[in-house]
Protein backbone atom coordinates (compact mmCIF):
# COMPACT_ATOMS: atom_id res chain seq x y z
CA UNK A 1 0.00 0.00 0.00
CA UNK A 2 1.52 3.29 -0.93
CA UNK A 3 0.14 6.68 0.28
CA UNK A 4 0.77 9.55 -2.14
CA UNK A 5 3.78 11.30 -1.78
CA UNK A 6 2.38 14.64 -0.46
CA UNK A 7 -1.05 15.23 0.86
CA UNK A 8 -1.54 18.89 -0.12
CA UNK A 9 -4.68 21.15 2.06
CA UNK A 10 -7.16 20.35 -0.74
CA UNK A 11 -6.83 16.74 -0.67
CA UNK A 12 -9.88 14.36 -0.15
CA UNK A 13 -8.94 11.63 2.12
CA UNK A 14 -11.27 9.20 0.28
CA UNK A 15 -9.71 9.44 -2.56
CA UNK A 16 -6.16 8.55 -0.61
CA UNK A 17 -8.36 5.93 0.89
CA UNK A 18 -9.80 4.71 -2.35
CA UNK A 19 -6.19 4.60 -4.12
CA UNK A 20 -4.32 2.82 -1.34
CA UNK A 21 -7.04 0.32 -0.79
CA UNK A 22 -8.66 -0.23 -3.90
CA UNK A 23 -7.24 -3.41 -4.92
CA UNK A 24 -7.49 -4.90 -0.93
CA UNK A 25 -11.08 -4.15 -1.37
CA UNK A 26 -11.53 -5.58 -4.57
CA UNK A 27 -9.93 -8.59 -4.19
CA UNK A 28 -12.19 -9.79 -0.31
CA UNK A 29 -15.13 -8.72 -2.68
CA UNK A 30 -14.20 -11.38 -5.45
CA UNK A 31 -13.80 -13.78 -2.68
CA UNK A 32 -17.06 -12.95 -0.88
CA UNK A 33 -18.42 -13.91 -3.96
CA UNK A 34 -16.70 -17.17 -4.29
CA UNK A 35 -17.43 -18.09 -0.92
CA UNK A 36 -21.11 -17.67 -1.44
CA UNK A 37 -21.28 -19.56 -4.50
CA UNK A 38 -19.52 -22.13 -2.89
CA UNK A 39 -22.06 -21.84 0.30
CA UNK A 40 -25.10 -22.54 -2.54
CA UNK A 41 -23.25 -25.63 -3.99
CA UNK A 42 -23.49 -27.28 -0.54
CA UNK A 43 -27.08 -27.05 -0.72
CA UNK A 44 -27.00 -28.57 -4.54
CA UNK A 45 -24.49 -31.49 -2.68
CA UNK A 46 -26.84 -32.22 -0.14
CA UNK A 47 -29.91 -32.30 -2.60
CA UNK A 48 -28.26 -35.11 -4.58
CA UNK A 49 -27.21 -36.75 -1.52
CA UNK A 50 -30.59 -36.69 -0.17
CA UNK A 51 -31.64 -37.81 -3.53
CA UNK A 52 -29.23 -40.84 -3.68
CA UNK A 53 -30.22 -41.80 -0.30
CA UNK A 54 -33.66 -42.00 -1.45
CA UNK A 55 -32.93 -44.13 -4.47
CA UNK A 56 -30.73 -46.53 -2.41
CA UNK A 57 -34.12 -47.14 -0.38
CA UNK A 58 -35.85 -48.72 -3.52
CA UNK A 59 -33.15 -50.27 -5.03
CA UNK A 60 -30.71 -51.65 -2.02
CA UNK A 61 -28.28 -52.94 -4.84
CA UNK A 62 -27.32 -49.65 -5.88
CA UNK A 63 -23.43 -48.61 -6.14
CA UNK A 64 -22.53 -46.95 -2.63
CA UNK A 65 -19.73 -44.94 -4.96
CA UNK A 66 -22.55 -42.30 -5.49
CA UNK A 67 -23.09 -41.81 -1.65
CA UNK A 68 -19.64 -41.40 -1.22
CA UNK A 69 -19.43 -39.18 -4.13
CA UNK A 70 -21.59 -36.86 -2.77
CA UNK A 71 -19.90 -36.91 0.48
CA UNK A 72 -16.80 -36.22 -0.52
CA UNK A 73 -17.90 -33.15 -2.86
CA UNK A 74 -19.59 -31.76 -0.07
CA UNK A 75 -16.63 -32.01 2.43
CA UNK A 76 -14.40 -31.02 -0.09
CA UNK A 77 -16.71 -27.89 -0.86
CA UNK A 78 -16.89 -26.97 2.54
CA UNK A 79 -13.24 -27.23 3.61
CA UNK A 80 -13.18 -25.07 0.31
CA UNK A 81 -15.40 -22.44 1.46
CA UNK A 82 -13.75 -22.22 4.66
CA UNK A 83 -10.54 -21.23 3.34
CA UNK A 84 -11.76 -18.74 0.91
CA UNK A 85 -14.03 -16.91 3.62
CA UNK A 86 -11.19 -16.86 5.85
CA UNK A 87 -8.38 -15.46 3.06
CA UNK A 88 -11.72 -13.04 2.04
CA UNK A 89 -10.96 -12.03 5.83
CA UNK A 90 -7.39 -11.44 5.61
CA UNK A 91 -8.30 -9.09 2.37
CA UNK A 92 -10.70 -6.97 4.09
CA UNK A 93 -8.96 -6.97 7.22
CA UNK A 94 -5.63 -5.65 5.19
CA UNK A 95 -7.72 -3.14 3.82
CA UNK A 96 -8.80 -1.72 7.28
CA UNK A 97 -4.92 -1.97 8.24
CA UNK A 98 -4.89 0.54 5.21
CA UNK A 99 -6.91 2.81 6.07
CA UNK A 100 -5.61 3.26 9.20
CA UNK A 101 -2.51 4.27 8.03
CA UNK A 102 -3.88 6.45 5.81
CA UNK A 103 -5.84 8.18 8.41
CA UNK A 104 -3.19 7.81 10.38
CA UNK A 105 -0.42 9.58 8.28
CA UNK A 106 -3.17 12.47 7.14
CA UNK A 107 -3.56 13.15 11.07
CA UNK A 108 0.60 13.16 11.22
CA UNK A 109 0.94 15.44 7.87
CA UNK A 110 -1.50 17.70 9.64
CA UNK A 111 -0.18 17.96 12.97
CA UNK A 112 3.20 18.83 11.37
CA UNK A 113 1.71 21.23 9.61
CA UNK A 114 0.10 23.09 12.38
CA UNK A 115 1.35 26.94 13.51
CA UNK A 116 2.16 26.65 17.10
CA UNK A 117 -0.42 28.94 18.21
CA UNK A 118 -2.72 25.76 16.83
CA UNK A 119 -0.55 23.42 18.63
CA UNK A 120 -1.22 25.56 22.03
CA UNK A 121 -4.94 25.09 21.40
CA UNK A 122 -4.93 20.72 20.71
CA UNK A 123 -3.26 18.55 23.39
CA UNK A 124 -0.83 15.80 22.54
CA UNK A 125 -3.31 13.48 23.99
CA UNK A 126 -6.32 14.29 21.48
CA UNK A 127 -3.96 13.80 18.83
CA UNK A 128 -2.69 10.41 19.81
CA UNK A 129 -6.39 9.59 21.06
CA UNK A 130 -7.91 10.06 17.51
CA UNK A 131 -4.50 8.78 15.71
CA UNK A 132 -4.89 5.88 17.80
CA UNK A 133 -8.59 4.76 19.19
CA UNK A 134 -10.48 6.47 16.34
CA UNK A 135 -7.94 5.13 13.37
CA UNK A 136 -8.35 1.54 14.91
CA UNK A 137 -12.39 1.56 14.76
CA UNK A 138 -11.79 1.13 10.86
CA UNK A 139 -9.95 -2.64 11.61
CA UNK A 140 -13.37 -3.17 13.74
CA UNK A 141 -15.90 -2.54 11.29
CA UNK A 142 -14.04 -3.89 8.23
CA UNK A 143 -15.53 -7.12 8.17
CA UNK A 144 -19.30 -6.42 9.12
CA UNK A 145 -18.56 -4.19 5.48
CA UNK A 146 -18.09 -7.54 4.21
CA UNK A 147 -21.38 -9.71 5.89
CA UNK A 148 -22.95 -6.36 4.25
CA UNK A 149 -21.50 -6.74 0.69
CA UNK A 150 -22.88 -10.80 1.05
CA UNK A 151 -25.97 -9.94 2.29
CA UNK A 152 -27.84 -9.17 -0.99
CA UNK A 153 -26.39 -12.31 -2.63
CA UNK A 154 -27.83 -14.32 0.40
CA UNK A 155 -31.14 -12.55 0.22
CA UNK A 156 -31.63 -13.16 -3.73
CA UNK A 157 -30.88 -16.71 -3.55
CA UNK A 158 -33.61 -17.16 -0.76
CA UNK A 159 -36.35 -14.78 -2.69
Amino acid sequence: TRLPDRLQSGTIIYKAIWATVRVNILMGMALVFVSVALDLSNVYFVNRLVAWLETRDDDPNAPVWGGLQWTVSLTCSMALNAAVRAHALYWVKLAGLSIRNVIMASIFYKTLRLSPAARAKVSAGCVVNQMAADAQRFIAVMPSIQNLVSLPLYVGYVV
